[in-house]
């Protein structure tokens, strides 16, 4: 009735219009990315690849050039340091090729002559002739006084220690040249007395402004830039003035990045190396950098350029191609709908048909289609579904009431289960008593029972059947028959179950047995007769605290073997001492992780709770294990039984 309804509302709703279409353009959506992100992956190493290329030719380049400036810088002071190793050098000479040098060389931007003491002549303590240029012109200046100390200078000191030549740290020559400044340093020695024997340096200044024209043009794209580091990481070049003189890791500690810390150890320890660095100068912007070092100096020449320069005509194409897929993918989800809907038309009757059906119309008519394709094959089978569906209701209408009956007579089982057990706990003078009895299903085949022989003895048990359900409730309550018909205060405790053991072997069928704990307790003397038949240990709670586990076991569960020997075992109990009897349903109660609740934990809650009343203690052991099982099925039957011995006064 509804077959001729928009099929553009099935789209909307969720039917096979959508479900086809959804299927196809997701397949082509997948393949679609694939090819985008590996596209996308293969072209950003190409670029990579290409910038890392470019980096190092310009590194190379760079260094060729900074190397040819500092070349000739070295060599004159080594030549004049060899003339300087003579008894009488010609000092007048050796100055005016200085002057030559530091006129001729456009970086080189002065030069010294400092002498240990007495070593110019015997005249001078202090002798340190500087030449440097300013203003194109040459001036000489004497630095041998007190207040400029050049004993003191790095680019005296370290030489002289180290006995090579030395470029020094970038520096600010106060009181010297007057500028920032590199320093070159040669030691020269004289032969005094046959040793030789340090006389002084000879040094080349550069200033670390001559280096700014040689690394402008030293950059990869528009915002990139190069500069010059110290081999102990003072900025000897940088765009920007400010950081010149200052140390690069302090610049990258600010950042807060330690990836570009780590970088940057690597440049400082002269590797050559091209990687990825942010926070560079605290912009939060991603940005590559290529470093390498300066062979003669040590100096490190670094090009770093932002990522997002890398990969503009990248993003740019992408977006352009992205745009073209949005505007396909719109398309193809129009044609779509189109195709499917003409396939879906058949299936949204057969769907109204369902519909009515489902309400329970079994009346409604199929859709019949005399084609062969899988729309008739579907036709037919919501014909047969229909027939069976028929059959089925009435079927489960059928079951259902017996279920209903079954579940009504289990829970009369349960209730009959429940009033065997004795109720009326016993409080005393002598004895106080509690017992508790979960079945896992409606009934269940654990036991607990007690009863007074007479007015001084009184008789306890528990037992676990095994398996569960209506057999092992049926089993546990021929178990307790006997016991109550067998039990007395002139037969032992073990030959009483013995015979219980004999009986119940005669007529088992099923091949069930149970563990179990039976014992008389005499309240006169405090002493308790007691025989454990394969169950698990009882536990002995002194009123001081103290527990102990009874692991005597005096025989195998009964109904195994009629044949099966008994033995007892007796204590005496203590005023205030408690006799906890329990099933493994406790000690084995499971959570959501597998693990079992276990004796050590129960132990636990006894001890803390040992001063309680046997009801009160039995809450909190019932309440301990249900909290451990939290939001899991009970699997096994729980019974506990504690018995408190109060002793008599008399």
């Amino acid at each position: 009735m509804n077959s001729n309804r928009n099929p553009l509302m099935n789209f909307r709703k969720g039917g096979l219009t959508l479900r086809y279409s959804l299927f196809f353009l997701s397949a082509i959506l997948f393949i679609f990315t694939i090819a985008f992100f590996y596209t996308f992956e293969f072209t950003m190493n190409i670029l990579d690849n290409d910038a890392m290329q470019r980096a190092s030719n310009i590194t190379d380049l760079t260094i060729s050039r900074i190397t040819n400036v500092i070349r000739p810088i070295e060599q004159v002071p080594h030549a004049l340091s060899s003339a300087l190793v003579s008894e009488k050098p010609d000092y007048n000479n050796i100055m005016e090729i200085t002057k030559d040098f530091v006129k001729e060389d456009s970086v080189v931007f002065g030069s010294a002559l400092a002498f240990e003491p007495y070593m110019h002549d015997a005249k001078h303590y202090r002798y340190c002739p500087y030449i440097f240029e300013t203003g194109n012109k040459i001036i000489q200046k004497d630095l041998s006084t007190a207040e400029y100390d050049y004993f003191s200078k790095d680019w005296y000191r370290i030489p002289k220690m180290l006995g090579t030549p030395v470029w020094s740290e970038p520096y600010y020559d106060k009181g010297g040249g007057d500028t920032l400044m590199c320093t070159y340093s040669v030691p020269f020695y004289r032969e005094i007395k046959g040793k030789r024997t340090f006389a002084g340096v000879i040094t080349m200044d550069i200033s670390l402004k001559t280096f700014k024209h040689i690394l402008t043009s030293a950059k990869v794209y528009q915002t990139g830039f190069s500069f010059l580091v110290s081999h102990g990481g003072k900025f000897i070049t940088y765009p920007h003035e400010e950081y010149i003189n200052t140390d690069i890791l302090d610049l990258i500690r600010k950042s807060g990045d330690p990836q570009a810390f780590k970088t940057i150890e690597k440049m400082l320890n002269g590797e050559r190396l091209f990687d990825e660095i942010s926070n560079f100068e605290q912009k939060q912007v991603p940005a590559w950098i290529y470093f390498a070092p300066v062979p003669l100096t040590g100096w490190i020449f670094a090009l770093t350029f932002p990522t997002k320069e890398l990969y503009s005509g990248l993003y740019s194409f992408f977006k352009k191609l992205a745009l073209i897929f949005i505007l396909s993918l719109v398309a193809m989800i129009i044609i779509s709908v189109m195709i499917t809907r003409k396939f879906t038309k058949p299936i949204s009757r057969l769907v109204d048909a369902a519909h009515r059906i489902g309400q329970g119309d079994f009346n409604a008519n199929i859709p019949v289609y005399r084609a062969k394709d899988e729309i008739a094959q579907l036709t037919n089978a919501f014909s047969g579904m229909k027939q069976d569906l028929v059959h089925y209701i009435n079927n489960l209408r059928e079951t259902t009431i017996e279920k209903e009956k079954i579940e009504s007579e289990l829970s009369i089982a349960h209730i009959i289960q429940m009033g065997l057990l004795p109720r009326n706990f016993p409080d005393r003078e002598d004895c106080e008593l509690y017992a508790i009895l979960d079945p896992a299903r409606a009934v269940g085949g654990d036991l607990y029972d007690f009863y007074f022989l007479d007015a001084d003895h009184l008789f306890i048990a528990i037992g676990d059947v095994s398996g569960k359900g209506v057999p092992a409730s049926l089993f546990m309550a021929t178990t307790r028959t006997f016991f109550r018909s067998k039990v007395s205060i002139g037969t032992p405790i073990q030959q009483t179950v013995a015979e219980i053991n004999m009986e119940i072997c005669k007529e088992n069928p099923n091949q069930m047995f149970v563990t179990l704990i039976a014992g008389i307790i005499d309240l006169r003397s405090g002493s308790m007769t007691y025989c454990n038949a394969g169950h698990n240990p009882p536990i002995l709670i002194h009123s001081s605290g103290d527990t102990g586990s009874l692991n005597d076991i005096h025989g195998i569960p009964l109904g195994i073997f009629d044949s099966a020997e008994y033995s007892s075992g007796t204590i005496r109990f203590e005023t205030g001492d408690l006799f906890f009897l329990y099933t493994d349903g406790v000690t084995e109660a499971v959570r959501k992780d597998d693990a079992f609740y276990g004796e050590e934990r129960m132990i636990e809650v006894i001890r803390n709770n040992h001063s309680l009343a046997p009801a009160d203690l039995i809450k909190h052991i019932e309440q301990d294990v249900r909290e451990w099982m939290k939001d899991v099925e009970q699997a096994d039957d729980i019974a506990i039984l504690v018995v408190k011995y109060k002793g008599r006064k008399e």
